[in-house]
């Protein structure tokens, strides 16, 4: 006689919410309520933000791929939050295929000191119809081969020695979260027209929850 064995039980918890302990008398101990087997999963309803691999993620990817410059907001040693736009040098990490934003920076850049104190960042980005927003930490390298294969001729303007400059280095921002607000396409056409019609009707506009046009993604 052969036996399959039971899928493996997930427990669903909440956000927050840790796994119960439960007593084992087999064992004379307490032990976890959630199965070694599996981790503790999220509740789907209260995880709002989607998961890396999904058709939101890669929406995010190409709206920032488009985007030539960025404010970058860090916290100052008073405590205060200051944003400054910077060039975008490049958005992806080939190695690890995750989203990363690389900008150009002096190491006697205010910011370079800030970010030693504080790494938390948050990064926005804009145009027209567009509009992204991307939150994590920062940290800064002076890789020679990065800065090599990042480096742009009108960057001189700001490093006059150009790639070999002493004072460039290379800003690399590693976003956890992100949320974006595309108008463009059809979406942004359909949001157009509802907000017409609600218009009209002295009503409240859509409240833009079509996934084409904002959602929010875990990275």
């Amino acid at each position: 006689t052969s036996y399959q064995a039971a899928p493996p039980r997930i427990t669903f918890l909440k956000r927050g919410e840790q796994c119960p302990m439960v007593s084992d008398a087999s064992r004379g101990m307490l032990r976890s309520g959630c199965p070694i087997v599996t981790p503790p999963y999220l509740d789907p309803q209260e995880d709002t933000m989607s998961e890396p691999t999904d058709g939101k993620t890669k929406h995010l990817r190409e709206l920032l791929a488009d985007f030539d410059t960025a404010m970058l907001v860090t916290r100052t040693a008073e405590g205060s939050l200051r944003g400054r736009p910077l060039t975008v040098a490049h958005v992806h990490d080939a190695a690890t295929d995750d989203v990363k934003v690389y900008f150009a920076t002096s190491v006697e850049s205010p910011k370079v000191g800030e970010l030693q104190a504080d790494a938390h960042v948050a990064v926005t980005f804009q145009d027209d119809k567009r509009y992204v927003s991307l939150s994590g930490t920062a940290r800064l390298s002076r890789d020679r081969a990065l800065i090599d294969r990042l480096w742009a001729e009108p960057w001189k303007v700001w490093f006059p020695k150009g790639k070999d400059d002493p004072t460039l280095a290379i800003l690399i921002v590693t976003p956890e979260a992100g949320e974006y607000w595309d108008q463009t396409g059809l979406a942004g056409l359909r949001y157009l027209v509802s907000s017409v019609k609600a218009y009209a009707a002295g009503a409240k506009g859509p409240d833009g929850t079509d996934e084409e046009q904002n959602a929010k993604v875990r990275l």
